[in-house]
């Protein structure tokens, strides 16, 4: 992987991966986006052994998205409901997990986490 961009939210999690196309994120919304990528995300991408496939991260147009709090992502070579247990039962930092999908569509995980508090 190439160096972490300046406006990356972590090692592994461009800024491209985690924002929609035309959004201009607030600084608020970057705090919540590095706050979910790390720890979080690192961890998952770490526990799974696996890098994880960003489906969608902060979306303004998305009520569940648009704070920078919560990601949907898939596990290239790992069956979801694997990589949900696995998830489930670590000790990653998370506010909510779910499996979601529709009976004939994709399916994928939704990890959020809670707003970082500031001192």
């Amino acid at each position: 992987m190439s160096e972490t961009g300046p406006l990356d939210p972590s090692e592994h999690f461009s800024f491209d991966q985690m924002v929609s196309a035309g959004a201009d994120p607030t600084p608020d919304q970057m705090a919540n986006l590095q706050a979910l990528c790390d720890p979080s995300l690192e961890a998952v991408r770490s526990l799974l052994a696996n890098p994880l496939e960003i489906v969608k991260g902060l979306d303004p147009n998305d009520p569940g998205h648009a704070d920078g709090l919560a990601v949907d992502f898939t596990v290239p070579g790992m069956a979801l409901r694997d990589a949900y247990n696995a998830i489930a039962a670590s000790t990653i930092p998370f506010d909510g997990l779910q499996l979601e999908g529709t009976p004939d569509g994709p399916w994928h995980i939704e990890l959020s986490v809670k707003a970082p508090t500031s001192c």
